[in-house]
């Protein structure tokens, strides 16, 4: 998988993680949910580094929002 399509599935997974958080309410649901929010956002500076240090441009890398 190339670093783009990487930044994107791990963006779209963090969204969908922040969706989620924003209807549970079951604390342990709340906790596992931010678990996986860390573990996307992690991923996805360590991949947006990756991807600056192979000169990709940042118009191509799907930025946070």
């Amino acid at each position: 998988m190339d670093i783009q399509t990487a930044l994107q599935e791990t963006r779209t997974q963090w969204s969908n993680l922040e969706s989620i958080y924003n209807q549970v309410t079951d604390p342990v649901v709340l906790d596992s949910i931010i678990h996986q929010m860390l573990v996307a956002e992690q991923t996805y500076d360590k991949l947006l580094a990756r991807a600056r240090a192979e000169q990709i441009t940042v118009r191509d890398i799907p930025m946070r929002q």
